[in-house]
């Protein structure tokens, strides 16, 4: 038995629609409609009918009876494929669906053609996803992790396990983040007292006073500016060694999990697939924790900074300049969504790329020996294409 789980809506068209001692063996989504077009639709076998349903439909778009079905095949199609049925020597078509979804349908062809032949259902009650089943996004590989459902939040928990036993460099990044925070909030307070007590001409400060003033507000503003570049250089240099560390245990991880999987596991995945996964996706990592935390960690302490200091000096015109700051945050949000979804998929198409060029060479031998350069070459120009499409709109973001 194989069944993916139907909406509330269609569960009570089913169970209205079955008959009596009517059993469901088989029930299954595909992404094609009839007309070939974008649509959710259902197929939903029995022991006694095939039969298909479609959300958009309040009734059953079409139903065969299993005693008048000889077999079941599938046929694959350019960009598509359709589940065929014999009734008495004419090939009827059933349901449509993308390329993404033929494992699947294959397996459901089987399991159809057994049940016309009345002999025992003997399909894989697993077959692999390839669509998430909770938000029906496609996956990046077969039976892969969603990354629109992970939970970020326990991804960066994991993430920061790896700096335990690192925590005391942990702790002089984030104290000199801290330090570079306050630096970088002298200077606008330094040019602020230059204005109102030297320049300005309600200052109350004496006028033989403001030269020597001036000296030392020079002097402190060039103090700063140094301490600010010294941290700096003394902070990239700790978030490099850290990021470097916590790169290496993940690894080491990674490659001993993959020694230790069994070869059921790479039976369903490409050799190139999981040679991306070490190299392109640490690498990824790596620079995230170099640049991108760092980065946040210091622009979040500067931004508690600037509130603080705007609040200090007038809170009612703060909260007049804050007033905007609703509407940038839920235009940053679909900007967010839109970016993440072309970084995404930026990196899924530098893993097909990489993924596809090692399986080549792994196997050159065969493809030269059956002469498929050209062949090859036109994949990877495919795949090559891929990539720059990728990386040109993640920029364009």
């Amino acid at each position: 038995m194989f069944t993916e789980k139907m909406p509330a809506k269609l569960v009570n068209m089913c169970r209205d629609t079955l008959r009596d001692g009517e059993t469901v063996h088989i029930s299954a989504v595909t992404d094609l409609s009839e007309e070939m077009q974008y649509e959710e639709c259902w197929l939903v076998v029995t022991d006694q009918r095939v039969i298909r349903f479609s959300p958009m439909s309040t009734d059953v778009t079409s139903t065969i009876d299993l005693k008048d079905i000889r077999s079941a095949a599938v046929e694959d199609m350019v960009g598509a494929g359709s589940l065929y049925v014999d009734v008495d020597g004419e090939m009827v078509g059933v349901i449509n669906y993308t390329p993404t979804e033929r494992t699947k349908f294959v397996e459901i062809a089987k399991g159809i053609d057994l049940l016309a032949k009345e002999e025992p259902l003997a399909m894989s009650a697993h077959i692999d996803r390839t669509r998430c089943d909770s938000c029906g996004m496609l996956l990046p590989e077969s039976n892969g992790l969603c990354p629109n459902c992970t939970d970020k939040l326990a991804m960066i928990k994991r993430i920061l396990k790896y700096l335990m036993p690192f925590k005391g460099m942990a702790i002089l990044m984030v104290s000199m983040s801290f330090v570079m925070t306050l630096a970088e909030l002298g200077p606008p307070w330094i040019m602020k007292m230059i204005l109102d007590d030297v320049v300005g001409s309600d200052s109350l400060v004496p006028q033989g006073e403001r030269l020597p003033l001036l000296y030392m507000l020079v002097v402190a503003f060039l103090g700063v500016r140094l301490v600010s570049y010294i941290l700096e250089v003394l902070r990239g240099r700790v978030s490099y060694w850290l990021a470097g560390q916590i790169t290496i245990a993940v690894r080491d991880d990674l490659y001993r999990n993959l020694t230790r999987l069994g070869m059921k596991f790479y039976n369903k995945r490409k050799v190139g697939t999981l040679i991306s996964r070490v190299t392109n996706d640490a690498e990824s990592m790596e620079q995230f924790l170099l640049d991108g935390m760092p980065y946040m960690l210091s622009n979040a302490l500067m931004i508690i900074g600037i509130l603080c200091f705007l609040f200090y000096m007038s809170w009612k015109l703060t909260l007049c300049v804050l007033i905007p700051v609703p509407f940038l945050i839920f235009g940053g949000t679909i900007f967010w969504d839109r970016l993440r979804r072309a970084f995404r998929m930026k990196y899924y198409r530098w893993g097909r790329l990489v993924g596809l060029t090692s399986e080549v060479l792994s196997s050159v031998r065969v493809m030269k020996a059956f002469a498929q350069e050209k062949r090859e070459m036109r994949r990877f120009d495919r795949r090559n294409e891929e990539v720059f499409r990728g990386d040109f709109d993640s920029e364009r973001q």
